[in-house]
């Protein structure tokens, strides 16, 4: 079965430790994929700080030269003018969703970048024979051979 990157992170993170060939030849797709998503939500995320740049100071300027009634245009009245004004909240909440974008490829990036240091040591651990007499599959059978294996090896 083939595998189909970005579908589920959870499963192109996980590693085959008896298909370290495969998971190996995976790897570099795999950050290339998320190299790029994150890239793209990095991009996108630095466009809508420049957009709520934009608006502030747009709002700031309206605000200085069309006051509410009754509000005495001041530096502290015109700031909170802009705060509350709704394109200012959208364009802060747009750059809030951004951010979490962001944070959350980088999040995947960190573990690829963990995978690929799993996929080294297991490789060494298999070049040094570490699984040659290792019993797998999770049975009990199985697990009654492990042990059998270790006590010998202790005695």
């Amino acid at each position: 079965m083939a595998k189909t990157i970005g579908e589920d992170f959870s499963q192109d993170i996980k590693v085959n430790r008896f298909k370290l060939e495969e998971e190996n030849e995976i790897q570099p797709a795999l950050y290339d994929y998320y190299a790029k998503q994150y890239a793209e939500v990095q991009t996108s995320k630095d466009e809508k700080e420049d957009r709520e740049e934009l608006i502030l100071a747009q709002k700031a300027l309206y605000y200085r030269k069309n006051p509410l009634e009754g509000v005495k245009p001041t530096d502290a009245s015109i700031e909170a003018m802009v705060i509350v004004d709704d394109d200012v909240q959208q364009s802060k909440e747009e750059l809030r969703k951004s951010k979490a974008a962001c944070y959350t490829l980088k999040g995947c990036m960190g573990a690829l970048d963990s995978r690929k240091a799993s996929l080294d040591n297991l490789t060494v651990l298999y070049s040094k024979n570490y699984y040659q007499n290792r019993v797998t599959g999770g049975t009990e059978e199985g697990s009654d051979a492990m042990n059998e294996s270790l006590n010998r090896r202790s005695k």
